[in-house]
């Protein structure tokens, strides 16, 4: 079990009612200043408009195949290609900032906002928290509402979890989930040489 706390952060206890660190009423827990509501937000409009040069073109491929589907027609090669380089860059791009995220706390969405994911005692999230718990059990939750139930009912869920935000310590469902608030980053910022 000290080996799962390790793993996880060092903190065993770390769902959805873990208890905040001190300080976290006055909005300066262990670990850090709380982002804004508006910094979070800006983060995940940065994150979203990232994916938009890849996703635009995967929307759009992905309407002229099922023209080609409905018409029995074959697919030319060239936009298999270019199906094949927007699944590839899309990728690429989720692997880099799921790496971030692990890594450093950060997507490049809440770097440019200069804000962090921490765990509840202030240290890097790692790869259990930033991922796994963050991101996994909260996809898995949602898919789980959408195949049993229905896909109105799993985006309420969606709604439910980013409404949560307004709630103590600034903390959707996901960072309670996994035991994480988001801080601003206090890191002088990165300039280019």
């Amino acid at each position: 079990m000290a080996g799962s706390a390790a793993w996880i952060g060092g903190q065993p206890d770390h769902g959805i009612l873990a208890p905040m660190a001190d300080g976290a009423a006055t909005g300066n827990p262990v670990g850090g200043v709380l982002a804004s509501r508006g910094e979070r937000l800006g983060g995940y409009v940065l994150d979203g408009l990232i994916t938009l040069p890849f996703l635009f073109p995967a929307v759009v491929l992905g309407f002229r195949f099922g023209r080609l589907a409905r018409d029995h027609e074959a697919v030319p090669g060239t936009l298999m290609f270019a199906a094949f380089l927007c699944v590839a860059a899309m990728l690429v791009l989720g692997g880099y900032q799921m790496y971030l995220e692990a890594a450093k706390g950060q997507s490049l969405g809440k770097r440019w906002m200069r804000t962090k994911i921490v765990a509840l005692d202030g240290s890097p999230p790692g790869f259990a928290r930033a991922i796994l718990l963050r991101r996994g059990v909260t996809i898995a939750i949602y898919l789980v509402i959408a195949r049993m139930f229905s896909v109105p009912l799993a985006y309420a869920f969606g709604l439910v979890d980013l409404l949560m935000i307004f709630g103590a310590g600034n903390r959707c469902l996901h960072d309670r989930i996994a035991g994480t608030r988001v801080v601003r980053d206090e890191a002088p910022p990165i300039v280019a040489a």
